[in-house]
């Protein structure tokens, strides 16, 4: 089959700083890709089935759990974040002082109502132990709250035996043994998640382990969510040392025990894309999956990303890019590269329905486009996962996804480029091989496409809300996610308004382009070829069954 060659070409373009046409450079590339659909790796996992929850007081409002359920498509787990005190807004406050026998004093009853809240849903909890309470940690509140270590360790490790002691009482040591426990979140985030040193934090993670374990035999714990790797692996305080958390489960010395290493179900990480710059999420997970095989104990742990998004969506008054085709990009090749390096799970951050605000419970089925490409992995989800080749990446980041599900070889394929602002073309050659594929003549194709025409509907809610006078916000807010954030709290209800009147137009929008629906092809010699086109970011869902 005739290969494909690289052209450079230049396009004209509308600035959208002047009304000048500018010459812009266009990035044209293309690129070969090659299923062998005998070679099967595995099974398709979900990897997308937990939403993280900062504020698990709120699940004491009545209707919020209804709420909840109803904006977390394909969701079973709930992480609850902060849930033991230190807040700025003063709840989850359970540890209320020290008897005169020197025990705690606690009251862990509304925290009860809450997991029973979420179980009521049908969700399973996750709990996160942190932070420390304000009464057993007397320092300045940082941007997370009360982030230094306790004042005394020993009133820490009773606090956490009276709060799990509290959870198996009413669930159920059945039931609570299947919960997973995280220690802290980000704790080489200095100082807004951990305001203490690197070793304050091992000996905090040891005595939380200790304490947790006197209650469950073998609990699923692990500690929090490291940040990202840049390189920078110096100081105590600051730098990004939370690699050196590896060495000290695997074998260091236990603060608590004595012993060498401390027990360890998980481990996670926060990764976050910092739009124009590369997304280093494939770099950062080979350097992990190299810094786990150092050590035995660790090779095999399972890892996950406990925090995952697009922090630097807009410099100002800017698109709020989760709701653009360029986030489709950026999720489907974090997807792809996350069962590459066998990362177990994703949270994402705002894993819920659209930027419209739900003025009633009905009005809220507008979803992220983003969520379409998780829609496709649920569609194959148990299926058995296929040997993907590629051509090494230039500037573009392209890939695929393939997988067997009753008899039909499904296909997820994408193109991104980091830089939001940056035109690009991607022409991919897909080529399906193997002998079980050659078996049939004929297949029938199903082909969907989500892309920047097709499935993408912010810039139409933008276009309707100003044709009526309101005008965005001159603004340096750097991350733009809402309504509110664009017109500003005073034009939030008059925007959301003219927003839910067009609900139904948005919605028809947001659908993917259908390509081709039952085409028939022929195999030439065993294979397969598909000829994929996009046109900046965005993927493919294709489906191909034998023909009867």
């Amino acid at each position: 089959m005739k290969r494909l060659q690289l052209l450079p070409i230049f396009l004209l373009c509308f600035s959208s700083v002047s009304d000048a046409q500018e010459l812009v450079d266009t990035i044209k590339e293309q690129h070969i890709i090659t299923i062998d659909a005998d070679q099967v790796l595995g099974e398709v996992y979900n990897l997308w089935d937990t939403r993280p929850h900062p504020r698990p007081e709120n699940w004491s409002v009545e209707g919020y759990s209804t709420k909840m359920k109803n904006t977390s498509k394909h969701i079973k787990y709930i992480n609850n974040v902060r849930s033991l005190g230190g807040k700025h807004n003063g709840e989850c406050e359970w540890f209320k002082g020290i008897d005169n026998m020197g025990e705690p004093i606690c009251d862990f009853e509304p925290y009860i109502g809450i997991i029973k809240a979420q179980l009521s849903v049908g969700f399973t909890p996750m709990i996160v132990l942190d932070n420390v309470p304000t009464k057993m940690s007397n320092d300045t509140m940082y941007t997370y709250g009360n982030c230094s270590p306790p004042e005394d360790y020993d009133i820490w490790f009773k606090y956490i035996q009276l709060f799990i002691q509290a959870l198996v009482d009413d669930f159920g040591m059945d039931q609570v043994s299947r919960w997973r426990f995280r220690v802290g979140t980000e704790p080489d985030l200095f100082p807004k998640h951990w305001a203490g040193t690197k070793e304050e934090y091992f000996k905090h993670y040891d005595y939380t382990v200790a304490a947790v374990e006197s209650i469950i035999k073998e609990p699923l714990i692990g500690p929090g969510n490291i940040l990202m790797w840049n390189g920078t692996q110096e100081g105590e305080k600051g730098g990004r040392w939370g690699f050196d958390l590896f060495e000290h489960c695997a074998d260091g010395e236990n603060y608590y025990t004595g012993n060498r290493g401390t027990r360890i179900k998980f481990l996670s990480q926060s990764v976050y894309a910092w739009s124009p710059k590369p997304f280093e999420f494939e770099a950062n997970m080979k350097k992990v999956r190299a810094e786990l095989a150092k050590y035995p104990s660790l090779r095999d742990v399972d890892y996950e990303i406990h925090e995952y998004g697009e922090l630097m969506e807009a410099l100002s008054r800017g698109d709020a890019v989760r709701y653009t085709e360029f986030f489709v990009g950026l999720y489907a090749h974090t997807v792809e590269v996350s069962y590459a390096y066998n990362v177990r799970r994703v949270f994402n951050w705002g894993q819920q329905a659209g930027i419209i605000p739900p003025l009633n419970q009905k009005a809220v089925d507008l979803w992220h486009p983003w969520t379409k490409v998780i829609d496709c992995l649920t569609i194959i989800e148990g299926g058995q996962r296929v040997k993907v080749l590629k051509d090494g990446e230039k500037e573009i980041k392209f890939g695929s996804l393939a997988a067997w599900k009753d008899g039909s070889l499904y296909v997820l394929a994408y193109s991104h480029h980091d830089d939001k602002d940056q035109e690009t073309e991607n022409s991919i050659e897909l080529t399906i091989v193997g002998e079980q594929f050659a078996k049939a003549a004929l297949w029938s194709v199903d082909e969907q496409l989500l892309d920047k025409k097709n499935g993408i509907y912010i810039h139409e809610i933008y276009k309707d809300i100003e044709a009526t006078g309101i005008e965005p916000l001159e603004s340096d807010l750097k991350v733009q996610r809402s309504l509110v954030q664009r017109y500003g709290k005073e034009n939030s209800k008059a925007a959301g308004e003219i927003a839910q009147n067009n609900l139904h137009k948005y919605q028809h929008m947001s659908e993917m382009k259908q390509l081709r629906s039952g085409e028939q092809i022929k195999t030439e010699n065993g294979k397969i070829y598909l000829n994929l086109d996009f046109d900046g970011s965005g993927f493919r869902f294709i489906r191909l069954t034998p023909a009867k």
